[in-house]
């Protein structure tokens, strides 16, 4: 795993399991990311509502967000992993998680992260710090109030995110400003923030990990193994056919053979 942010490759693809187009990162860490949230331009205002962050804004081939409601249907099947990168200064940090997973528009689109985490942005720990601390929490805006604070924290923060009382992480907050209403990840306790001006979040399905291509697999499986068995029953009933009539020749010879118009 690289802790350095690489120099990215990418291509454009179409999801039909979210029905979205998506910009794919085809080389970090073998590639195979489905970048659902970029921050680098400040070309996009991250200050929306809550319907905003369900359908998605922004360009994919500038700073966007996906929408909430893709990466619930993307996830909704099979394992996935996400990874974030942060630029802090001149370096690049990142974290990666083995089992990421969006809820339900019933459940507020909450963040649902499970499994292992590695990386060189701080994370859990008895503070809670990092992303951990807003796991399984539903997803805020400055119209739609989902958090555990006695205020809005989206209102706050100028962003919708994962808020919980509020957050130690914000990677949708106001572009190249540093201050508490920023893009921020909080270091630890004590110290104050990593300063953020670039983030990406991606994710990407987990091979041999289930859902619908591979039950896709299956039902060919399934069909191939029919079609052997069709096909063995079918010879079956051919082989007897064929002893059936080697029967029935061997009797019309001996029947031929003990006729008195037979000469021997």
């Amino acid at each position: 795993m690289k802790s350095s942010y690489p120099d990215h490759d990418y291509k454009l693809t179409y999801e039909p399991n979210a029905d979205v187009f998506a910009l794919c990162d085809v080389k970090t860490d073998n590639g195979g990311w489905i970048i659902f949230q970029r921050r680098k331009f400040g070309n996009a205002n991250f200050e929306k509502n809550y319907n905003s962050y369900v359908n998605g804004f922004g360009d994919l081939f500038n700073d966007y967000w996906l929408g909430l409601n893709a990466l619930r249907n993307l996830t909704s099947s099979g394992t996935w992993e996400m990874r974030i990168d942060v630029k802090h200064g001149n370096s690049w940090l990142y974290r990666t998680y083995s089992d990421f997973r969006i809820g339900t528009a019933t459940e507020k689109y909450k963040l649902i992260l499970s499994g292992t985490s590695t990386g060189t942005l701080e994370e859990g720990g008895t503070s809670n710090m990092g992303l951990i601390y807003n796991n399984r929490q539903g997803f805020s805006t400055t119209d739609n109030d989902n958090d555990e604070a006695l205020f809005n924290c989206a209102a706050w923060y100028k962003s919708g995110w994962w808020h919980k009382g509020c957050t130690r992480v914000n990677l949708n907050g106001k572009w190249d400003r540093a201050d508490t209403r920023g893009m921020f990840w909080k270091k630890n306790v004590t110290q104050y923030r990593y300063r953020l001006r670039e983030s990406t979040m991606m994710m990407r399905k987990q091979q041999n990990s289930g859902g619908v291509e591979e039950e896709e697999e299956e039902e060919e499986e399934e069909e191939d193994d029919d079609d052997t068995e069709e096909e063995e029953e079918e010879e079956e009933e051919e082989e007897e056919e064929e002893e059936e009539e080697e029967e029935e020749e061997e009797e019309e010879e001996e029947g031929f053979l003990a006729s008195p118009y037979q000469f021997a």
